[in-house]
């Protein structure tokens, strides 16, 4: 599931942008955009084929990818369920609709396309058994989850089954330690993917239905929002911080084995300086209380987006290292960008202190702004999902 989606996102992330969008109308890249909606009605879709393709002639334009890694790109798409990817027939389209409630979130994705549904299904099954098997001791612990649901403990409860919504086939994933589902349907035009309480599918019901054509399409709402609140038990920090370390090791080990004589000692002096600041990173997670993201979307005139990221920690002190590093590497990849449209994008970002929280505040103005924005993030991802192609 992590990966298969991890594609579609980092597909988003790699698509939003490829030649130089300075030079092209802003007006032009909207359909570009993934435009998040709180009402299944309003639907908005993005064009897939188009990011990819604007951002393929982008990093090859900047030598971060070479004809043999975009091939690699689209066999492994292929491999998730994407049928005959990169020729341009394939007509891929996504919509995203999200709700809070509370400070619970749920959502729905929304591919159309031509797919391979039993391929994309057994990704996502592939996956879930990773992650399930990767959280069955703490899933065991929870005995609340059981006397709730009235249900008999396991040794492991997540059980996949197969089901039918709405005259559609589905395949739902529980996902136990947070009483959260995530269901994939299939229709005969789309895929839905949807994750909220476990029993609560309402959107998913209302979102099929618009799907389906069954409740009409209307005009989008000038503005949407989108509240996503991050609260980890000391438990999951401490899952996290042995995943972080885990991964950290094995990057270590790949890394040091590809380096030869003398070569490993400088590498072993830069890995020091990695592990400092992951060390800074799962310390600054234990002291962590919560963090809220809030988006704002909106499309009166070009296409606006506002983003906030608000952290609170346990105390003034550490809110303030933290900003001061956050400060730090700021500066520091400002500093290493050739483009000085690169440099000014990296300045619109804020970072401030209030008492014990610290606050990062990004605002774009338009769809330009959006797809050079997320042009850079790709630039940070990029290598690492080739890595893994």
């Amino acid at each position: 599931m992590k990966r298969f989606i991890g594609v579609l996102v980092l597909a988003l992330v790699f698509g939003v942008c490829g030649q130089p969008s300075w030079a092209t109308d802003s007006s032009e890249l909207n359909d570009a955009v993934l435009y998040l909606v709180n009402d299944p009605q309003e639907l908005t879709y993005a064009d897939i084929n188009k990011l990819i393709d604007r951002n393929k002639i982008f990093q090859q334009e900047h030598k971060n990818l070479t004809e043999d890694q975009v091939t690699s790109f689209y066999q492994h798409i292929a491999e998730h369920g994407v049928r005959n990817p990169g020729a341009g027939q394939n007509q891929v389209r996504v919509a995203y609709v999200v709700q809070n409630q509370g400070p619970d979130i749920q959502g729905v994705v929304v591919l159309k396309g031509d797919f391979d549904r039993e391929k994309v299904l057994d990704i996502v099954k592939k996956h879930y058994a990773e992650h399930s098997g990767e959280h069955a001791a703490a899933v065991t612990k929870q005995t609340q989850f059981d006397r709730v649901h009235d249900e008999k403990k396991a040794a492991n409860p997540y059980a996949e089954a197969d089901t039918t919504i709405d005259g559609h086939s589905a395949h739902i994933f529980p996902m136990p330690l947070r009483n959260r589902e995530l269901i994939v349907v299939s229709t005969d035009g789309a895929i839905l993917i949807s994750s909220a309480e476990r029993g609560n599918r309402k959107l998913l019901g209302k979102t099929i239905a618009v799907v389906d054509g069954r409740i009409p399409l209307k005009e989008p709402a000038p503005s949407t929002k989108v509240v996503m609140v991050f609260a980890p038990s000391n438990q999951e920090k401490n899952r996290m911080e042995d995943g972080i370390w885990k991964r950290y090791d094995q990057q270590k080990q790949d890394t040091l084995s590809q380096k030869k004589h003398l070569k490993k000692l400088g590498e072993r002096f830069r890995q020091k300086v990695i592990k400092n600041k992951i060390q800074f990173f799962v310390d600054s997670l234990q002291e962590l209380n919560q963090g809220t993201m809030t988006v704002e979307r909106g499309r009166t005139g070009d296409l606006t987006k506002t983003a906030t990221m608000e952290a609170d920690f346990a105390s003034p002190d550490q809110a303030g290292e933290v900003k001061k590093r956050l400060l730090k590497h700021m500066v520091k990849e400002i500093k290493r960008q050739d483009d000085v449209k690169d440099k000014f994008a990296l300045g619109n970002i804020s970072i401030t202190t209030q008492g014990n929280k610290v606050l990062l505040r990004c605002q774009l103005r338009d769809s330009k702004e959006q797809l050079h924005a997320f042009h850079l993030i790709s630039t940070y991802v990029d290598k690492g999902m080739l890595e893994r192609l």
